[in-house]
């Protein structure tokens, strides 16, 4: 699993400024929309402590995680967008 390790911190790295929108849960006062939307959320920070203590034991299983996490990622920018208008254009 140090394969997987390795890779997500070369995502992390790659993610630069922007990796707190991937690593760490969403906060509703910006997107109070989101957990009734995703109902199983997953963040960078959750697939990287499950590399950690061992829940993940087959390197598809963090390559899973981490697509849910750009997925959902989606969503999230979606939500924000028909918030602020983006869809009326």
């Amino acid at each position: 699993m140090s394969k997987c390790r390795d890779v997500l911190n070369k995502v992390l790295r790659a993610l630069g400024p922007v990796k707190s929108t991937f690593y760490f849960p969403v906060k509703t006062a910006v997107l109070p929309d989101y957990y009734r939307v995703i109902t199983k959320p997953i963040f960078l920070q959750d697939v990287e402590s499950r590399l950690n203590d061992g829940t993940y034991t087959q390197p598809q299983v963090g390559a899973a995680g981490v697509g849910c996490v750009s997925e959902q990622n989606c969503v999230a920018a979606s939500l924000l967008g028909e918030e602020h208008g983006a869809g009326d254009r």
